[in-house]
């Protein structure tokens, strides 16, 4: 949730370029900040970039609503902010990137709320829940008409407005890669099946070829027998001695550990007498023969 802390920057920063902007005072720290008239502009970046004074009773980028929905709008910013920090929470061992919107999109929606809540009462001009977002940022864009008006710069704004943009648009672009990938394999199948007589092993993976169809796929199927029959040899020989086809060293350490708090565990030595000497006379061929001797006449007494 170290997110947060971008969501909190951003807060403050947008809170108090609107309080710069507005002007505001504390009288017991003698401070008193004038702040900029209604509709004052001045160039920051030639014509390109102004600061003008605006508030905005509805939506983002100027977008009007009815008195009526005032306090709507304002009911619904706060359900919506307490909605974003919970998915957030939800979010938190997803891909940062998704963080990082839904942190901007929560920063943006608390700068925006805390002028409708409190802005109305903290100056004077309206009830809580009835107060206008201060809107400050005023940059050229080429001629556009949006809901039934012309625009000949984009609609002035506040950090709080970008916040939530920047945010949806990454959450748009990168929420979308992230379902695409974790959706695209519908299946990953390891099957067996006898071919000719024979035991095969294979892997099928099944693909959405289209996330627009349901029932749209495509497959791919790999023979992968003999990489099965090789991870069983290499096993076999991890935990066997060749010679004898007993468990070893490495099984019994296996066992042992992993049994050692189940059941108790027996164990019996045994040494064959002039191994040495048979290997030393007779050749060493002749001792390992008698090693698989030994082996298959404790196996029958072991059964």
């Amino acid at each position: 949730m170290r997110v947060l802390y971008l969501t909190a920057f951003l807060f403050i920063a947008d809170q108090i370029s609107k309080l710069f902007v507005k002007g505001f005072k504390i009288p017991f720290l003698g401070i008193d900040v004038s702040g900029m008239n209604y509709g004052q502009s001045f160039d920051v970046v030639g014509t390109f970039f102004k600061l003008t004074f605006v508030e905005n009773p509805g939506m983002a980028f100027g977008i009007s609503v009815g008195n009526g929905s005032k306090l709507f709008l304002s009911l619904f910013s706060l359900v919506a902010s307490i909605g974003i920090l919970y998915y957030l929470y939800k979010s938190r061992n997803d891909k940062i990137v998704i963080r990082i919107a839904l942190a901007l999109i929560l920063a943006g929606a608390l700068g925006n709320l805390v002028d409708r809540t409190f802005y109305g009462v903290a100056y004077g001009y309206a009830p809580l829940f009835y107060g206008k977002v201060v809107d400050f940022l005023n940059v050229e864009f080429w001629d556009f008409t949006l809901f039934g008006h012309t625009y000949e710069r984009w609609p002035i704004f506040n950090i709080a407005d970008a916040s939530v943009t920047v945010g949806v648009l990454f959450l748009i672009i990168f929420h979308r890669e992230t379902d695409l990938k974790d959706n695209k394999e519908i299946q990953h199948l390891k099957v067996c099946h006898l071919v000719n007589g024979k035991q095969k092993t294979f892997v099928i993976n099944i693909v959405r070829i289209d996330e627009d169809f349901e029932n749209d796929f495509e497959g791919t199927l790999v023979d992968i027998t003999q990489q099965v029959v090789d991870e069983e040899r290499i096993l076999y020989l991890a935990t066997h001695d060749v010679l004898t086809d007993l468990y070893n060293r490495n099984y019994f350490e296996e066992i042992l550990i992993e049994k050692q708090y189940s059941y108790p565990l027996g164990m019996i030595l045994c040494d064959i007498d002039g191994l040495k000497l048979i290997n030393d006379a007779f050749g060493h061929l002749k001792g390992d023969e008698l090693l698989q001797v030994i082996q298959e006449t404790s196996s029958e007494l072991r059964r």
